[in-house]
């Protein structure tokens, strides 16, 4: 058999099949040839079937709304604890602080990956923010370059890139992304999520997205630092939307998907 788990939870961006068309998308070739094996697909909810069904080409029979098994963190609160302990230990900037993690997802091709550069100006944040927060960097797999904490922004900025982004997501008292699935994780910790989309519409070009960007993201929309950091000093970030995200997302609100699908493998 072969399981697919996916790396994301929800649908946000377009992806496999779906993507065909446009400017990020490889070809039909490739998408056959990636997904045309999947014996079971696991998806975080029943109602992302036909999404799923498309942009793998599979029936929706194959299609098991068990949850994600690398999601299991986010529910065990002893896990959390440890966790959010041990960060502190290792990383005493942590400690008395609130930290704002930007977590951008990767633009455009192989090549034009090696040229990402973070638009968020962190010294302007340090400047209006820096008594009371710390801002972790982590930045997405496929953005093939190293981040260089300037000297003067050491006392206020972590990159914490190479580190599994659920453990990051654990120690996170504001997320600030963009257009990554990144969101429905973080929703399970129902904390507040900033939209830095500073990029939007050409984005949109590039890869878009099952559902209208603006009315779907569950939280405040910015595209200057200056904005978000006046979203962060008045605290208002949080939004109504987050609990219905979460709801919407997850079949299960629990640790146990790996439990689900050994008893699905173990019962087929």
């Amino acid at each position: 058999e072969v399981i697919q788990l996916w790396h994301a939870a929800g649908a946000f961006k377009r992806f496999g099949h779906s993507s065909l068309g446009f400017k990020d998308s490889i070809s039909l070739d490739f998408e056959t040839r990636a997904h045309q094996n999947y014996t079971t697909s696991i998806i975080s909810a029943s109602d992302l079937k036909p999404i799923y069904a498309e942009a793998f080409h599979m029936d929706e029979t194959k299609i098991e709304a068990f949850g994600l098994p690398r999601l299991w963190k986010l529910f065990d609160q002893d896990y959390k604890e440890f966790r959010k302990d041990y960060f502190q230990k290792m990383y005493p900037l942590l400690k008395g602080k609130k930290v704002i993690t930007y977590a951008p997802t990767f633009r455009g091709n192989s090549e034009e990956r090696k040229e990402f550069h973070l638009e968020l100006d962190l010294r302007k944040m340090k400047a209006e923010l820096g008594n009371d927060y710390l801002v972790v960097i982590k930045l997405h797999p496929l953005v093939s370059i190293e981040t260089q904490i300037p000297e003067d922004l050491a006392d206020f900025v972590l990159d914490f890139s190479g580190i599994e982004m659920n453990d990051v997501l654990i120690t996170t008292d504001i997320l600030i992304t963009d257009y990554s699935s990144v969101i429905y994780d973080f929703s399970i910790l129902n904390r507040p999520i900033l939209f830095y989309a500073y990029d939007l519409d050409a984005y949109a070009l590039e890869r878009n997205f099952y559902q209208d960007y603006l009315e779907f993201v569950p939280g405040p929309v910015v595209a200057t630092t200056d904005e978000a950091i006046q979203l962060i000093k008045t605290n208002r970030i949080v939004t109504d939307k987050l609990l219905d995200f979460a709801e919407k997302a997850f079949e299960y609100h629990d640790g146990n998907a790996a439990k689900r699908i050994i008893k699905h493998v173990m019962e087929d």
